[in-house]
């Protein structure tokens, strides 16, 4: 408990050693990281809309609990992430620094980047198997794949245009697919359909929503068991997943989609279809969401984004460390050996505010410093990705989001009173042939 606390404690101590503001200039964040700027916003307005969404939806609110889902986006997701990074031995990614600064390490557009992908991944799943065919694991495992295609594009942007950066040697992220880390893309999927199958368990067993909520924080070490199950199944090493345990999860979760497992041992709820589609807006939005990654891909060079922030440490190229399963992976990066297909630290454009890692050294490590973009190796297969990805993902969202069960019309009121009298008059004539029978025999 004392070396957990020390832990924690050593990780916050090196925030005030960094030059960090809460809040940066927009005109400083529009000349240095532009495409950063757009995707902050985007992630934010989106936010807001589910905030909309979650308040002002009526048609069976109570069943479908949309305000706990929205906050519960926000405290898992967020716990998650400072799980990870708190950790030594898995601390592999440092987000650039944005307009809202929420720590050195955490701007406020990333809680909204957990609300985005999640909630409308887990709505849209409800939807189709809680209000329409009722099945927790194909419900949980259509929410994976949802969250797969919802962050997939975003993961392409973010990795390119230095809305992050990733260790270079880290085994977790080693294996990738246009430039994204097939253990990120691993990480959406289970954590998703693990968020969304406590949170339907939660409900399925009628407990409050406090309760539910606090089941559903226990999302991060299901993901890992179910991670490194699929891990195994995509035959990559345990602890280095990448795009065959992608391609293992997502296969898993379709076929789960079309058998739809019901376990006996699940409780079972009394279906609650909804009647009409989603309103028209929240499917436009999530359209929208998906334009706007593409607009990003066309619209901005790689090359002309700088980010001056907190990245990897810089040090010693040949001192080592391990990650959480063990795995050896070089503890600093250098200039004789980093990502190039990612970034360089030589910025002929850089802003003024440009920081070179050495600096910035101290004890012979530096980790504030800036970084700037490179130009695409091969634009046509990103961008095909990248439109294929988003064409996905908006044909999916609209489809669910359009699903309902409409209303079994009523008969007028007229029809009913004659087909009680039709009624009335064969069970009096049924019994006038009765009485008569039983009269026979006395004859």
């Amino acid at each position: 408990m004392d070396s957990l606390s020390w832990l924690i404690l050593d990780h916050f101590r090196d925030y005030d050693k960094w030059p960090w503001q809460r809040v940066n200039p927009l005109e400083q964040q529009l000349e240095d990281h532009p495409s950063f700027v757009f995707a902050e916003v985007l992630f934010i307005l989106l936010a807001g809309f589910a905030f909309l969404h979650a308040t002002c939806e009526t048609d069976a609110k109570e069943e479908r609990r949309l305000k706990l889902i929205w906050l519960a986006t926000f405290i898992v997701g967020t716990v998650n992430d400072y799980i990870f990074m708190l950790l030594p031995v898995v601390d592999n990614f440092w987000q650039a620094q944005g307009l809202v600064m929420l720590t050195p390490r955490m701007p406020l557009y990333i809680p909204c980047v957990y609300n985005g992908f999640m909630y409308w991944s887990t709505v849209a799943a409800a939807r189709v198997f809680q209000h329409w065919r009722p099945c927790a694991i194909a419900e949980a495992s259509l929410a994976g794949l949802l969250a797969m295609i919802f962050y997939a594009p975003y993961d392409m942007c973010g990795a390119k245009f230095l809305w992050w950066t990733w260790h270079d040697t880290d085994p977790g992220v080693a294996l990738r697919w246009l430039g994204v880390p097939g253990g990120s893309t691993a990480w959406t999927i289970t954590f998703t359909f693990c968020f969304s199958l406590l949170l339907r368990l939660g409900s399925d067993l009628g407990w409050s929503q406090i309760k539910t909520l606090a089941l559903a924080c226990w999302s991060t070490p299901l993901m890992l068991v179910v991670l490194n199950i699929f891990t195994i199944i995509g035959f990559d090493r345990v602890g280095m997943p990448g795009p065959q345990t992608v391609l293992a999860a997502a296969l898993c979760f379709a076929m789960a989609c079309v058998c739809q497992p019901i376990p006996k041992v699940w409780p079972q709820k009394k279906v609650h279809p909804l009647k009409r589609p989603e309103h028209w807006s929240v499917r436009a939005t999530l359209c929208m969401y998906f334009a706007t990654l593409v607009l990003i891909g066309l619209l901005f060079s790689p090359e002309k984004q700088v980010s001056t922030g907190v990245h990897q440490q810089f040090g010693d190229c040949h001192a080592t460390d391990i990650d959480l399963m063990g795995y050896e992976r070089k503890r600093y990066i250098c200039r004789e050996r980093f990502p190039t297909d990612y970034f360089q630290f030589n910025c002929p454009e850089a802003a003024r505010s440009s920081i070179t890692p050495e600096a910035s050294m101290t004890d012979s490590v530096a980790s504030w410093y800036t970084v700037c973009g490179r130009p695409h190796r091969n634009y046509k297969s990103w961008l095909s990705g990248l439109l294929a990805l988003c064409g996905l993902g908006s044909l999916l969202f609209y489809f669910s989001f359009s699903l309902c069960q409409e209303s079994v019309p009523k008969p007028p009121p007229a029809k009913m009173e004659s087909s009680k009298v039709e009624s009335v008059e064969v069970s009096d004539a049924k019994l006038r042939k009765r009485r008569t029978r039983e009269s026979t025999p006395g004859k």
